[in-house]
This record gives structure tokens, sequence and C-alpha cells, in this order.
């Protein structure tokens, strides 16, 4: 209660302006008669607001950096195979004998790939790399050491035309180096570098999204025999089933730049961050009036770890989580779709720091009708590309000075009787 008058007197002295509406032409049923006031204010009206992962598991995110920028950004990504026969059947129609594998020809891996926001470099060469043998398998301190020259099983150099017009990338693998480890373990697990002259960073569709990738080869010299293909598949861990699929291929974090303080609102970054923020808006203005505009300022701080040609979309998406949902981090989860909802979209550069606005007014008035007890109020800033890029913006919270916090500045006019024609 002391929390909601503070608000209803902060939106008194911070009033900023009254605009009046004279003219009521064309609109006599929606319209109340003469003139309307539209008084804006700008309020303290986040009550909690937090920096909370993007994702609640590893491995869940729908596309994988694979990066290499020097000392600031590397990045791998780790694909399992657990589900290889090391046996194959050369004639299945007539015959359902089992042959081992003894030999493989012609082994491809096909990497799915988005052209977006990526660096190439002419030339750009991926390896891949047996990684099995790691304890525990996800761990970096494991993973990495793994990474050798004695356990190099395949490569592919790309210009960059290839890189910024393909689709997919096709890796030519070693087939004599997979036979035994076939034969010994019935899986493979592969880690994938990429390297270029310069900084290169490329998009890898993963098994969530729909389009993953393929381990293909012949296990025979005679070309009549078929290819044998793999979708990447995690027998690990036994449970939970969920993150055993996460897991089929997940992003390696071998080097990333500093996360912002948790003091911070950080969005974006890698691992991706989002930002919480609940609000509490006087009933006077939310129940009694018709909002007419609604705009979130957010005060940047600088990300020193980017520089000035960096660029990056934040979206506010509608947190849709009610009430039973006590873990923000959930909750920050349980949005409403971006791509439908999201009414504004700041671009920004992290490097930078100022004031930031972005419309929120059709959340407000949907708040209208929505009790904050059953269903809180609050959005969820967002990278838009979330896991696709380091790049990470940052912004002052309600922890901070207050002429640095978040305010809602908000233009509204007293509710009042329809007018009649």
């Amino acid at each position: 209660m002391r929390r909601l008058l503070l608000l209803s007197c902060a939106l008194v002295t911070l009033s900023a302006c009254t605009e009046r509406i004279d003219n009521t032409v064309g609109c006599p049923l929606l319209c109340p008669r003469g003139a309307v006031d539209i008084q804006t204010a700008t309020i303290e009206a986040v009550v909690l607001d937090t920096t909370v992962s993007a994702l609640l598991a590893p491995g869940a995110e729908e596309l994988m950096l694979l990066a290499n920028r020097g000392d600031t950004l590397d990045t791998r990504i780790i694909m399992r195979f657990d589900s290889i026969s090391p046996v194959y059947i050369p004639d299945p129609t007539n015959d359902l004998t089992e042959v081992p594998i003894t030999e493989i020809y012609d082994a491809i891996l096909r990497l799915r790939v988005s052209t977006l926001e990526g660096i190439t470099q002419d030339p750009t060469t991926i390896e891949v790399f047996n990684v099995d043998g790691a304890d525990p398998d996800t761990s970096v301190n494991a993973l990495l050491p793994l990474f050798t020259a004695d356990r190099l099983v395949g490569s592919g150099t790309f210009s960059a035309e290839d890189l910024d017009e393909a689709d997919s990338l096709r890796v030519p693998l070693d087939g004599a180096a997979l036979v035994p480890i076939i034969q010994a373990t019935e899986r493979l697990r592969l880690g994938l570098r990429v390297s270029g002259g310069g900084s290169v960073q490329i998009h890898v569709f993963s098994a969530e999204s729909g389009l993953p990738a393929l381990l293909s080869f012949r296990p025979d010299a005679d070309t009549t025999v078929a290819r044998v293909f793999y979708a990447p598949y995690s027998r690990t861990p036994p449970t939970p089933v969920e993150l055993q699929a996460n897991l089929s291929d997940f992003i390696l974090f071998a080097t990333v730049p500093p996360l912002g303080a948790i003091t911070d609102l950080n969005v974006g970054g890698i691992p991706a961050r989002r930002s919480y923020l609940r609000f509490v808006i006087p009933s006077f203005i939310l129940d009694s009036s018709t909002v007419v505009r609604a705009t979130l300022l957010l005060t940047q701080r600088p990300n020193p770890a980017f520089g000035l040609a960096d660029t990056m979309g934040v979206t506010v998406n509608l947190v849709l989580a009610n009430a039973t949902v006590t873990d923000i981090a959930r909750a920050a989860t349980l949005t409403a779709d971006p791509g439908v909802t999201a009414i504004d979209t700041l671009f920004t550069v992290p490097a930078e720091s100022g004031e930031r606005a972005v419309d929120i007014a059709s959340f407000v008035r949907f708040w209208r009708g929505v009790s904050p007890s059953e269903t809180p109020h609050a959005v969820v800033l967002a990278s838009t590309r979330e896991n696709g890029t380091a790049l990470e913006a940052r912004f002052y919270s309600t922890e901070a000075a207050p002429e640095l916090r978040p305010k809602l500045r908000i233009s509204y006019s007293p509710r009042q009787p329809p007018g009649l024609p």
C-alpha cells in the first residue's frame, strides 16, 4: 500500500504536461463531448527487475554460434551421434545378413546454416574433432583439451562467398579415422571449431530448430550400397529425457566476453540473458483512464567489449506467466510470441550510452483487464538473436540512482461517458 501511495504522489509531482483535444468531429460516439485533457506523467512503475538466463536447459537453443574472434570470443559446437551401428546390411531387399563396417567412404557432415549476421573470412576453415571420452561429458574443462591434432577427423575450407550465400555446408570427414571409433563405441561425438584470417562466426541450426546436421557415409566400396544417414542423438544423461534430447547438440563456450553486473539489466550476450521487469501502475490511470501512449524509458550504460559498428535488436515481450509461477527465470520464458505481440524493437549499439525509449502502450492497455494478483504485469527484454550473437546491451536497474532507473512515461485521459451525435 505504501508503494502505491508513493507511486501516486510521484505521478502528481512528475506530471510533465497536459494536452487538450478540443475537436471531436469525426468520432461523436467514441469521444466525450467538449475538450479532452491528456495528462502525461513519468513514474517509477517498475517494482521488480532482474536479469535471468534466456534458457532453462543447456542445449535448448535453436541456433548455435560457431565463432572465433581472437581472445574475445571462442565458441565450439558439440554434436552427439550415439546411435551409429557398427554393422550394415549390403542387400536389405534379398538378404538381411549384417556385415561389420570395416571401411567408410565419402563421409560428410552436412551443416544447415543461417547467413544472417555472419562474419566471414576468405578462406574460413571448419575443423571436426573426436571429442568422445570426456568426463563429465558437457564440461568445458573436460572437452576443450580434446580439440587436438591427433583427434582431428575432418575439415572443410570455404570461401567468404560460399559462407555468405549457402544455406548448408558439407564438411568432409576421414572415413579411416571414423571406423575404429565406431567399432569400439558404436557412436561418434564430434566437436566443431572454426578459424579464419580474422574474426569469423557462423550460425548453425540445431536439432531443436528442425534443421539438424546430418552425418552420412557409404559403408561399402560398392556404390550400389545405400548411404547411411544419422541425425544428432544423445543417450546421456539417462534422465531427464528432455535434457538428453537437448544435449544431442550444444554450444561449448571456450571464451566469452565478460557479462554485465548482476545489478544491471543485461540483454543478450552469450550464454544469452534476458531482463524481467514487473510493473505496478496506479489504478486511477490503469482502471479509470484511457491510455493514449505508454513508453518504457531505459538508461543504457556502455559495454566496452564491443565497438561502435556492432548493433543489436532488443524486443519487449509480454509475460504470460501467472502468479503460480514463482521462479522468475521460468516466468521470463513464458511470453507471448514476440512476432505477434512485440510492438517495438529497440536497435542499439552496446558500446553507447544514453536514454532509450520503447513503446509498450498495447501491453498497458491489455493489463487493464488483467488482475496483477493472478497474472503479474510484466515484460521481458530479449535479444532478437538470442544465443546467435555475443552482443550484450546493458541498462540501469531500479538499484541505480533515481535519475537512471527504468521509468514509465504514460499519457492518459480520464474516462468519460461517450458523446452522442
